[in-house]
C-alpha cells in the first residue's frame, strides 16, 4: 500500500511552517518577511514547449531558488505551481526589498534549459512584512501578500505593500537620526567616557568595548600597542625554535587561552598562532623563568604531540628554563669531561658530592677560588656515569646547589660503531638447540617396545603358528 498526500494536506503542512516561523520571530520580537514569487506566462509557454515539461521546469525553479536563499528561509510552494513564498525570517521590509531585487536581477538573465527548450522565466515578486499585531496570523499575511500580485502591471515586477513601505520610511527615518546624533554628540560623549576613565582608569572603561568585539580585532589592538624589544633569552630562544615551529605548520589548534603579556612581570610572546593569539610566553621570575604554553600539552586541546617538531620544542624551552643556551644540547657530560658552571661573586670553593639516592653522599671533589679564576667553575674528573651535587660554599654560608649529570658515553649505544661480526645478521636462523624442548627418555623406549611388537607379529603371520 503506497500513502500519498493530498494537495490539501500538503499545503495546510505548509502552512503550519510557516506559523511555526512567525511564532518563534513574535517570541523573540524579530520582523518577519514574506515574498510572493508569482510565474507569469505558464500557460503560454505550456503551449510552447508542452505540457509535460512544465512540472519539470517548475521542480528546476524550486531547486535552484532553494539553493540561492539563506538557511534559515523558507520555501513554500503551492496547488496551481505558479505562486512560490519565500519567508524571510528576521528580515525587514529594506532586506526583503533588496532580497527580491537580487531575485531579480538573477532570473532576468538565466535560462533554464529543459532537454532542447531554453526558457526565461518572467516573473513578479510581492514583498510584505508582518505588522507585529497578534490578530495577524499566516493566512491573512499569505492573503495580503497575494493580493500585491493582483495589481496591474504597470506597477513593474517588485511591488512592495503599504505596510512595508511605511517600515521602510520609519527605518530610514531612524537611521538618520541616530547619524545625526552621533554628529551632534561626539564631544559630550568623549567627554563622559573621559570622565568615567579618570574615575574608574582608562583599562576598566574600554573593557566592556573591547569585549564586543570578535577576537581578531581585540588581538589587532593588543598588537597595535608597543612591544618591548625582546630578551636575550626570548631572541635566543625564538632562534633556536625556528626548525621545531617549521615542523608544527600543520597541528590543529581546537582550544587555548587569550592571554597578554605583562610587560611589568617580565614576560613576553616567543611564539604566536596564526590567529595572533599568543601560544608560547617566557617571564623572568627572580632568578629563574617560567614558560606558559596557552594550550594543553596533551591531546585534549590540540594534535601538538602528534606533530615532529613537538619534541624539539619541549626541549628547547627546558633548556632554556634549565639557564642553558646554544645548539650544543649539552644537558649532561659524558665521563671524562668538563661542566661548566655559573660562580657566585662571593663563593670561595665548589665542593662536588657523588648523590647516594637524594641525599649527598660522599665528596669526590674540591675547588678552590684560588685554583680557578673567572666567573665560572669547570668541573673535570668525574669518571663514573650518575648525578653529582655541585655546592657552592663561603664566608657567608652556601650559595647555590646545582646537579651535574654524568652519562655514559653517546658511542656504548650507537649500534654504527659496533663490529659487524658481533651483530647477529637478519636472516641468520636462531640456534635450533636454544628453542627445541627435550624429549624425555622414557618416549624412546616406549616407542621402542612398539616396533617389537610389530615385528613379532609379521613373524607369527609368515610362519602361520596361530598368534
Amino acid at each position: 500500500m503506497t500513502a500519498v498526500t493530498s494537495p490539501q494536506r500538503a499545503e495546510s503542512h505548509s502552512q503550519h511552517v510557516l506559523q511555526q516561523a512567525l511564532s518563534f520571530c513574535r517570541r523573540h520580537k524579530q520582523p518577519f518577511a514574506l515574498l510572493a514569487i508569482d510565474l507569469q506566462e505558464l500557460k503560454t509557454l505550456q503551449a510552447e514547449i508542452g505540457e509535460h515539461y512544465i512540472a519539470p521546469l517548475f521542480a528546476q525553479f524550486c531547486q535552484q531558488l532553494n539553493n540561492r536563499k539563506r538557511c534559515e528561509d523558507i520555501l513554500v510552494t503551492t496547488r496551481s505551481n505558479q505562486v512560490v513564498f519565500l519567508a524571510l525570517p528576521g528580515t525587514h521590509a529594506d532586506g526583503a526589498d533588496i532580497a527580491a531585487g537580487r531575485l531579480l536581477d538573477w532570473l532576468n538573465q538565466h535560462e533554464f534549459r529543459i532537454d532542447e527548450f531554453r526558457v526565461t522565466l518572467n516573473v513578479r515578486i510581492a514583498v510584505h512584512v508582518h505588522s507585529g499585531a497578534d490578530n495577524e496570523g499566516t493566512g491573512r499575511l499569505v492573503n495580503d501578500t497575494l493580493k500585491l500580485l493582483r495589481q496591474p502591471a504597470e506597477r513593474g515586477q517588485r511591488i512592495l505593500s503599504p505596510q512595508a513601505q511605511r517600515q521602510q520610511s520609519q527605518q530610514a527615518q531612524a537611521q538618520e537620526d541616530t547619524q545625526q546624533n552621533e554628529a551632534n554628540q561626539p564631544q559630550a560623549l568623549s567627554d563622559a567616557l573621559l570622565a568615567q576613565a579618570r574615575k574608574d582608569g582608562l583599562l576598566n572603561t574600554l573593557t566592556p568595548f573591547i569585549n564586543a568585539l570578535d577576537e581578531s580585532a581585540r588581538l589587532e589592538l593588543v598588537d597595535a600597542a608597543e612591544e618591548p624589544a625582546p630578551t636575550r633569552q626570548v631572541a635566543a630562544l625564538r632562534a633556536r625554535l625556528v626548525d621545531a615551529v617549521a615542523a608544527l605548520s600543520g597541528a590543529r589548534i581546537r582550544h587555548h587561552l587569550l592571554v597578554r603579556p605583562d610587560a611589568s612581570m617580565g614576560s613576553q610572546v616567543v611564539l604566536r598562532f596564526a590567529s595572533g593569539a599568543p601560544a608560547l610566553l617566557l617571564s623572568t621570575r627572580g632568578r629563574g623563568m617560567v614558560a606558559l604554553l596557552t594550550t594543553a600539552i596533551d591531546r585534549d586541546w590540540s594534535d601538538l604531540p602528534l606533530q615532529p617538531g613537538y619534541l624539539p620544542l619541549l626541549q628547547e624551552v627546558a633548556a632554556t628554563l634549565a639557564g642553558r643556551s646554544g645548539k650544543s644540547r649539552q644537558a649532561a657530560i659524558e665521563p671524562g669531561g668538563v661542566a661548566v658552571l655559573a660562580r657566585h661573586k662571593e663563593a670561595e670553593r665548589l665542593v662536588v658530592h657523588r648523590t647516594a639516592g637524594e641525599r649527598p653522599g660522599a665528596r669526590v671533589r674540591e675547588i678552590g677560588g684560588a685554583e680557578q679564576g673567572g666567573r665560572a667553575w669547570q668541573v673535570d674528573g668525574l669518571l663514573e656515569p650518575g648525578r653529582y651535587i655541585a655546592r657552592e660554599e663561603g664566608k657567608g654560608g652556601r650559595w647555590s646547589e646545582r646537579s651535574i649529570l654524568v652519562v655514559p658515553p653517546a658511542v656504548e649505544s650507537d649500534l654504527t660503531q659496533l663490529a659487524e661480526r658481533t651483530l647477529l645478521p637478519p636472516d641468520e636462523p636462531m640456534a635450533a638447540a636454544a628453542t627445541r624442548p627435550k624429549v624425555p627418555g622414557w618416549s624412546f623406549a616406549l616407542v621402542g617396545l612398539l616396533l617389537l611388537l610389530l615385528v613379532e607379529g609379521g613373524i607369527l603371520m609368515r610362519s602361520g603358528a596361530p598368534a
